[in-house]
């Protein structure tokens, strides 16, 4: 299989996790606000990036891989995705049914971080757009600051949000 083929596919395979995310998170989201503890975890911000960013990222990193545009946009859409599923998930498995669904404690730590990267991306959208590349070789050093700072912004998130974890929806 050529690798054109594998790609396209993978991006494919990204927006279809993204929207299935979004769908169950949104599920979710309305059978916690029928519940005993109506709590809002979903931001309508999250659900855009989550759905129409892999939907752009497709359409550019399955006709041309090499640009990372399309990548860059599948990761925003992913991360937000992610965030759109385990908010109202670790809600549900904490509040509405206890017992029911496991790792929700779990998932609200991860409601707390994985966020980061969907926003965090934008520094390299605006960088590399609209070749796929940087405007000089200068601007290197912006592109590492902005991938050093969404790293350690993430990174120290998740360390100090893990005593947090299940405590704070």
């Amino acid at each position: 299989m050529s690798s054109y083929r594998v790609s396209a596919w993978f991006a494919w395979a990204i927006c279809g996790v993204c929207v299935v995310l979004t769908a169950l998170g949104i599920g979710l989201e309305m059978i916690n606000r029928t519940g005993p503890h109506p709590v809002s975890t979903i931001y309508p911000g999250a659900l855009v990036i989550a759905v129409l960013f892999p939907f752009v990222g497709v359409l550019i990193a399955s006709r041309r891989s090499e640009n990372p545009i399309g990548w860059v946009l599948c990761g925003m859409g992913l991360s937000e995705a992610i965030t759109a599923f385990s908010g109202p998930y670790s809600v549900y498995a904490l509040l509405a049914s206890p017992e029911g669904l496991p790792g929700g404690v779990l998932m609200s730590w991860i409601t707390f971080w994985v966020w980061q990267p969907g926003f965090s991306l934008i520094a390299f959208l605006l960088l590399l757009f609209p070749t796929g590349r940087l405007p000089s070789p200068r601007w290197r050093i912006f592109a590492w600051f902005a991938a050093l700072a969404t790293a350690v912004g993430m990174l120290s998130e998740a360390i100090f949000s893990w005593p947090l974890r299940g405590r704070y929806l």
